[in-house]
């Protein structure tokens, strides 16, 4: 039994591994496809397309990994279903129920395997990246920082203590220079970025006299040039923070922090379960593959494998999207709406193996 064990990790393993190499392949070129464009402005040529897809590899592992393990599985499984190495297993006492744990048990060590080295590779490698591909083309380089944000804006240096997301700012100071002199301190608890302005309350200001002194005016209030001359669109990019930017211990930390001071933290609720609950539905897709498998008129061949694992995929994709925006929009519970995907899923997955029992 233990042979036979090795023997169906082994298979579904390489298979899995096979269609991650080509969905990796698929999705470089159609980065390098899109890169062409871009040769010739400034220090971009076609040898700095190769080490800008290079980097996003972990990038394209989070992408294609529910639908190679799935897949692969089914690959694996179908050979062994079409070389008769079921039927063996079979006659010697080996259940079929036996060997569909064994197909959700593989798939889930594997999920499991490759969300792990996702979380410790694919957001830094995305970052580093985007960095490399704008240093390229000689554009600014957006930084990938959370907390202790210094920007420099003409005559002013602005720290922002912690970047919330959404646009919701934490603990802003601007230091104003009047010649390399510094004039004025202007600092506030909170701030919230709208339409390309930012939107500063009451907050209280240091200013500077011709000997040095400072003073202190509390709950100074700020003119609309005073707003205006502080953000512009390309500072809001480096403040723009994606949930995808952030690792899973990052992304807790942020709902966190969001959930203790009132912040929007829809969008990062919706990725954490996104990215917990992906091996619970790589396995539900995996289980609805069975009956294609095992199915007594055996009429399911390579193409057809490939097919019904693609359909399942776009099935499970469109769902959760669906889901996802259910959610968000109308502020829904967003671990019910995240699970009901892989719900709907199991039902199928249930009412076709219940028939695939019958047979």
């Amino acid at each position: 039994m233990k042979l036979a064990n090795r023997y169906i990790l082994k298979s579904i393993l390489s298979s899995t591994i096979l269609i991650l190499v080509v969905l990796i392949m698929l999705f470089g070129l159609f980065d390098v496809i899109s890169e062409i464009k871009n040769i010739g402005i400034n220090d971009y040529s076609y040898s700095s397309i190769l080490p800008y897809v290079g980097l996003k590899i972990p990038v394209y592992v989070n992408l294609a990994s529910v639908l190679a393990i799935l897949m692969g599985t089914m690959i694996a499984f179908g050979d062994m279903v079409d070389s008769r190495f079921t039927q063996i297993l079979h006659n010697a006492g080996v259940s079929k129920k036996y060997l569909i744990n064994k197909a959700l048990f593989y798939s889930l060590i594997i999920s499991l395997i490759l969300s792990i080295l996702i979380e410790l590779t694919a957001h830094s490698s995305e970052i580093t990246a985007r960095n490399y591909k704008n240093a390229q083309l000689g554009k600014e380089i957006v930084l990938d920082q959370v907390d202790n944000l210094w920007l420099l804006k003409g005559n002013s240096i602005i720290h922002i203590e912690k970047n919330l997301g959404e646009h919701n700012l934490q603990g802003l100071t601007k230091y104003s220079f009047d010649g390399g002199r510094l004039s004025e301190i202007y600092s506030a608890d909170n701030a919230l970025i709208a339409e390309n302005n930012l939107i500063i309350p009451l907050g209280n200001v240091l200013t500077v006299d011709s000997k040095d002194q400072f003073s202190r005016i509390n709950k100074l209030d700020i003119s609309n040039d005073r707003i205006d001359s502080i953000f512009d669109s390309t500072i809001l990019k480096k403040l723009d923070l994606k949930p995808w930017d952030l690792n899973l211990v990052e992304l807790v930390n942020q709902i966190s922090y969001l959930v203790d001071t009132g912040g929007n933290y829809t969008n990062y609720i919706s990725e954490l379960y996104g990215r917990l609950l992906r091996p619970l539905l790589t396995v539900t897709l995996v289980y609805c593959a069975i009956p294609f498998l095992f199915s007594y008129k055996r009429t399911t061949s390579m193409s057809n494998r490939i097919f019904i694992g693609f359909t399942l995929g776009l099935i499970s994709k469109v769902l959760i999207e669906i889901s996802n925006a259910f959610a968000i929009k109308y502020s829904l519970n967003h671990l019910f709406f995240a699970i009901s995907p892989i719900l709907i899923l199991l039902t199928l997955a249930l009412i076709l193996n219940y028939r695939l029992s019958k047979t």
